[in-house]
C-alpha cells in the first residue's frame, strides 16, 4: 500500500531535520567560513544529492539554522548582551557569565546554538547573515567595553581588555566544550563565581 501524502511529507520532515541538526554541529564545531558542504554531508551519512533536495547552498542551511535553532529564542535570551551593557562594568561581566553557566546545562542543541553565536564575531564571511537576521551580535566587543567600564571603577584587574576578554569567553566557552564532545574526561563547568573571582579585584 503506497504511503500517503501526510506520510510522506512526516518523511521529509524528519530528514530535513536530521540534516539541519547535523549541520548545526558542523557549523558550531568548524565555524561558518571553514565549512563544506562536504562536511555537512559526511556529518549527516546522506549524499550530496540530497542535501541540494532541501538547501540550495551552504549559505541557505545556515540561513536555516539562524531562523530555526537562534532566532525564536532570540540571542539576547540566550546570552543577554544588551541587559549586560545596560548594567555596565562588572554588574554587566557577572550578568553574561551567569549567563554561560546557565548555559551549559542546557540540551545539546542550545548547547549547539550557543556555540555558534560564541563564535560569530570570529567567522568573516557569515556576517552580512548574522547581522540580517540576529543583529550581529559580537560577545567580544561588549566584554572588552564591559571591561573597560570595570577598569575604571576599579573593579576589574588591570591589564590588556583585549587579553582579558580573550581569557573571560575561553574560560566560558570551555563549559560549552566539555559538555558538547564526548571523548572529554572533564565534565565539571566553569562557574560564574570562579570567572568572575579570576578578573575582578578582590
Amino acid at each position: 500500500m503506497p504511503r500517503t501524502a501526510k506520510q510522506n511529507q512526516i518523511i521529509k520532515d524528519k530528514r530535513r531535520k536530521k540534516l539541519l541538526d547535523k549541520a548545526l554541529e558542523v557549523f558550531a564545531t568548524i565555524g561558518y567560513d571553514e565549512v563544506t558542504i562536504d562536511d555537512i554531508t559526511k556529518a549527516a551519512k546522506c549524499s550530496h544529492g540530497l542535501f541540494y533536495h532541501y538547501f540550495v547552498s551552504k549559505e541557505d542551511a545556515y540561513i536555516a539554522i539562524l531562523q530555526e535553532y537562534v532566532a525564536p529564542n532570540g540571542v539576547e535570551a540566550a546570552i543577554p548582551l544588551k541587559k549586560a551593557e545596560s548594567l555596565g562594568g562588572a554588574k554587566g561581566l557577572k550578568c553574561i557569565a551567569e549567563a554561560c553557566e546557565k548555559l551549559s546545562g542546557g540540551s545539546r542543541t542550545n548547547l549547539l546554538a550557543a556555540r555558534l553565536v560564541v563564535t560569530m564575531p570570529q567567522q568573516t564571511k557569515s556576517t552580512a547573515l548574522d547581522k540580517k537576521y540576529l543583529g550581529n551580535p559580537d560577545i567580544f566587543k561588549t566584554l572588552k567595553k564591559l571591561i573597560i567600564e570595570g577598569q575604571k571603577t576599579g573593579e576589574v584587574i588591570n591589564g590588556s581588555p583585549d587579553e582579558i576578554a580573550c581569557a573571560f569567553s575561553d574560560m566560558a566557552a570551555g563549559s560549552l566544550e566539555r559538555k558538547l564532545f564526548k571523548n572529554s574526561s572533564k565534565k565539571t563547568i566553569v562557574t560564574s563565581d570562579v570567572i568572575t573571582a579570576m578578573i575582578f579585584k578582590k
